[in-house]
């Protein structure tokens, strides 16, 4: 769809399909402000500023699709450059695969369970409140370490 004739309405297309809001947009597009809410849904309602606000959304998504397939392919080249010279590097080359992962969405980052040794299913009311009040107490005096007290009840 070619750009649209009416410079307020491509204006007015051009920030909605930017994610402004139609009233924002229809302010930005040179209308007055006076009765912008009723007029701004009307504008939505046009088919041809619909169609052009579809467009350019549909670019900016396709631009986007585009940015991650090409880092992906630029890893790639990193990771082959690494791999094709006469030293390897493997650092290099594993940072590349790491990144790949990451922007294919597949990377996911690990987190450490600091509560290894307390399963809530498996104590009673009695052990988990104890547990929340050493860990408390714990962070009360800045040693929130997540370590549990010993035996004696002291911390560690």
């Amino acid at each position: 769809m070619p750009v649209l004739r009416n410079q307020r309405h491509e204006r007015f297309a051009q920030e909605v399909a930017k994610g402004v809001s139609a009233i924002r947009a229809y302010v930005v597009a040179g209308y007055a402000k006076t009765s912008a809410g009723a007029n701004a849904v009307r504008l939505m309602e046009n088919e041809g500023v619909r169609a052009r606000i579809d467009e350019l959304q549909g670019k900016v998504a396709a631009r986007t699709e585009v940015t991650i397939e090409g880092l992906i392919e630029h890893a790639e080249k990193i990771r082959h450059y690494a791999m094709d010279r006469k030293v390897k590097q493997l650092a290099v080359a594993n940072t590349a695969l790491v990144t790949m992962a990451k922007l294919a969405g597949l990377w996911v980052e690990k987190r450490e369970n600091t509560n290894r040794d307390a399963d809530p299913k498996r104590m009673t009311d009695a052990e988990i409140m104890e547990r929340w009040n050493a860990i408390r107490s714990r962070e009360a005096m800045g040693t929130g370490d997540g370590a549990p007290p010993d035996d004696q009840g002291q911390l560690h």
